[in-house]
């Protein structure tokens, strides 16, 4: 249960590297101390459970050469990140391999622009058994994936308060899986998930929430599992309701500029008062083959007075008077 403080840079389980003597182990907080620390053994700690890893204030970091340890594990109950290094990440993932790194523990993004909390940078594969946070800094991610690996988290993923700070932002062509709730941030632009890139992302049985300042889920297409209870929001794509009997998906306020096709799946999915987008805009083409589907007051357009493109119902499944005002394009 000691707070055990880096005397210098060095690997993890020599005595040296630790201010007197003692490697940090099982129920122990380790602060890096603004050192590069490497990890030489297979497990950190050698038993047990560590408190937490930290770095607070300074730009230390522990570094995970995957390619020579093979596979290997971290566990503690959090892992903060501080100031950035000059390859960002309080955990640095590095080499060309298809072994493993197993992280139980919640990450979270620090206070320092652009400190992230985790960088994979390997072509082997990161598993997270936790939740995974942005920062409160602008810049600072929870994971950053920039390398073609995998990473895969068991756990919620959530944005902060930074701006621009993702709980993961999948820079490469690496496959991300999420097994948990996806929130968006009260940062500006700061996303639960962004995926800059065409890397795969599967989000299993996810719930998209988005924040005051960035949705839930921002980039390229998600491929969903099962479709059948999920809901998604994407900035520059496709938005999916979900396949369920019940339950108001999108009800009285705007939920992000949404470009490409919206389908629905349930009766009353669109509810009194939607707005669709920023200034209430759906620019492609909106599904709504049922009665009662579209009720009265949902906008379509900018300003919520124009939709742009086809909406596929008839007159009678919108309950109110359909206008060119409301509607510019096709009803079919």
């Amino acid at each position: 249960m000691a707070y055990i403080t880096a005397a210098g840079p060095g690997n993890w389980s020599a005595v040296g590297t630790w201010i007197g003597g003692v490697v940090p182990g099982n129920g122990d907080t380790a602060d890096l101390g603004g050192f590069a620390i490497t990890m030489d053994i297979v497990r950190v700690p050698a038993a047990g459970v560590l408190l937490a890893i930290v770095t607070p204030g300074t730009i230390g970091q522990l570094t995970v050469p995957l390619n020579v340890l093979g596979d290997c594990d971290i566990l503690a109950a959090s892992i903060t990140s501080g100031l950035k290094p000059v390859t960002s990440g309080i955990i640095l993932v590095t080499g060309a391999t298809a072994n493993t790194l197993t992280i139980t523990a919640n990450l979270i993004g620090g206070v320092g622009n652009g400190g992230d909390c985790v960088n994979h940078n390997s072509t082997g594969n990161l598993i997270v058994d936790g939740n995974v946070t942005g920062g409160t800094n602008n810049f600072v991610d929870g994971i950053t994936n920039t390398s073609t690996g995998s990473v895969a988290v068991t756990g919620n993923v959530a944005a902060s308060t930074g701006h621009f700070a993702m709980g993961i932002y999948n820079a490469s062509t690496g496959a991300v899986m999420v097994t948990g709730n996806v929130s968006g941030g009260a940062g500006i632009r700061s996303s639960g998930i962004y995926a800059n890139t065409n890397g795969p992302v599967t989000l299993n049985s996810c719930n998209l929430i988005d924040g005051t300042g960035g949705v839930a889920y921002s980039g390229y297409t998600p491929t969903w599992n099962p479709t059948a209870v999920n809901y998604h929001q994407l900035t520059n794509g496709t938005r999916l309701a979900p396949e369920v009997a019940a339950g108001v998906l999108i009800e009285g306020t705007p939920n992000g500029l949404v470009v490409g096709d919206y389908h629905e799946a349930t009766v009353g999915e669109v509810r009194l008062l939607v707005g669709f987008g920023s200034g209430s805009a759906l620019i492609g083409t909106d599904w709504s083959p049922a009665v009662t589907r579209v009720q009265v007051g949902t906008g379509y357009g900018a300003g919520g007075v124009e939709f742009v493109g086809t909406l596929y119902t008839t007159r009678s499944d919108i309950s109110g008077t359909v206008t060119q005002k409301i509607i510019t394009g096709t009803v079919t």
